[in-house]
């Protein structure tokens, strides 16, 4: 068991050996402090200028607004002119697209459509022909088919008949 003297002892001993661990825990929070201090500035500084380039960002900003606003009008005015100019071309074509389907429709009903009627009764004249000229080969087709069944079967009789 420790006497009160031991005790004593081991506490001188211990504030012996803490001292210059407080003595180095007491430099490490005076320089933490200043640290501190130097970053609390530093951060002051970065916020002025940070507000700083704000302005002149936001002063740019509206200086580009303003100059983008007066080319997009000039663009605006410059795209209803053209806009207006090919309206008018489109409304010329258009009037010329007209005559031209008038004079079209016109060939189309004095010169075409009776060249193609003319063509058209030779066409079916000309295809009723060919149709019965195909039924007549058919048939004659038929019957030289039948011939040859025929001869050859006169012909077989024959070699008989001679043999």
């Amino acid at each position: 068991m420790l006497t009160k003297q031991d005790i004593a002892v081991l506490s001188d001993l211990l504030d012996q050996g803490l001292h210059p661990i407080k003595e180095d825990l007491q430099m490490l929070h005076k320089e933490f402090i200043g640290l501190n201090n130097k970053f609390n500035g530093l951060r002051q500084d970065m916020n002025e200028k940070i507000d700083g380039l704000r302005e002149e960002m936001h002063a740019e900003i509206s200086r580009l607004d303003n100059k983008i606003d007066t080319k997009v009008d000039g663009l605006r005015e410059e795209m209803h002119a053209e806009i207006q100019r090919l309206d008018n071309k489109i409304d010329g074509l258009r009037d010329e697209m007209h005559g031209g389907f008038a004079e079209i429709h016109t060939i189309l009903n004095t010169d075409i459509s009776p060249r193609l009627k003319t063509i058209e009764d030779c066409y079916l004249k000309t295809f009723e022909r060919y149709s019965e000229g195909a039924e007549r080969q058919k048939k004659m087709e038929e019957d030289i088919s039948v011939m040859k069944d025929v001869i050859q079967e006169h012909s077989v009789q024959l070699r008989k008949l001679c043999s």
